[in-house]
């Protein structure tokens, strides 16, 4: 609580039915603001209290139904062994292009498909760490490791692996609703927004054999050091990176005001 000569700053937990009922009981409120929480407290921690947390929050996680849709990651693979990625992802659901690669994460990529997998679970980790009781999950994960432990991929293979990795689900779980999710991106070969072998590729994938897909790919679009007061307008000048320029998938970046999609009698 912060004390001010005319205010009293209040931080307060409430549904909105709660916070009516408080407005209308008088004109005590002056104003409302959503409360910005910080994840500075789990970022300190060291390993061992952060280990805690985590198997902490495991041990409250709910698995989804076996009715449920999934989250595809097309990545750097999954460090399964993390206790909150073991509650949405079974070791059946790993899959890899290259068995000699494995489907575990690689330092290589900094753990890259195990984050990503985290924030695709969870949504906001930080809530589900504080939150007091059970956290259901309505979804559940596949992995599918698409970049190699040590290298990178030949350009000319992109869209060949991003098929025959998703090809490889489908196979083995051929009814399970899911969507697809691949934070990958390259910088080779961009043509200011013309169609490449990668995203004709996706393209395909998601808008093929009348069975449609649906896949978030990352814009990926600024690799510069980013500069807070030029970001809104680097972000809409520069170009998008390979494959986003797809027009069958929806792109998503870290800063956007809108979302494009195509092909919308696919969510009729």
């Amino acid at each position: 609580m912060l004390e001010f000569v005319e205010r009293t700053v209040v931080l307060a937990l409430a549904t909105p039915e709660q916070l009516q009922v408080s407005i209308g009981g008088g004109d005590a409120v002056a104003e409302l603001r959503i409360a910005k929480d910080m994840p500075s407290m789990f970022l300190e921690m060291g390993p061992r209290e952060s280990a805690d947390w985590a198997r902490d929050l495991a041990g409250r996680m709910q698995p989804a139904g076996p009715g449920a849709p999934a989250a595809c990651i097309l990545d750097s693979g999954a460090t399964r062994g993390h206790p909150i990625l073991a509650v949405g992802l079974k070791a059946a659901d790993q899959y890899t292009y290259n068995p000699t690669w494995g489907v575990g994460d690689s330092a290589f990529w900094n753990g890259h498909g195990s984050s990503m997998c985290g924030i695709v679970l969870l949504g906001d980790v930080m809530a589900a760490l504080m939150q007091a009781g059970p956290v259901q999950l309505e979804h559940h994960l596949e992995t599918v490791k698409i970049l190699p432990p040590q290298a990178e991929n030949d350009p000319l293979l992109y869209g060949i692996i991003t098929a025959k990795g998703i090809a490889q689900v489908e196979e083995r779980e051929p009814w399970r609703r899911r969507v697809y999710c691949m934070a990958v991106s390259s910088d080779f070969g961009l043509s200011r927004g013309r169609p490449s072998a990668w995203s004709a590729a996706i393209d395909t994938i998601c808008y093929a054999g009348g069975t449609p897909r649906l896949m978030v790919l990352a814009a990926g679009n600024l690799r510069c050091e980013i500069v807070a007061a030029e970001y809104p307008e680097a972000n809409d000048t520069t170009q998008v990176e390979n494959p986003a320029q797809a027009w069958n998938a929806i792109v998503a970046g870290a800063y956007t005001d809108k979302i494009t999609i195509t092909h919308d009698d696919y969510f009729e």
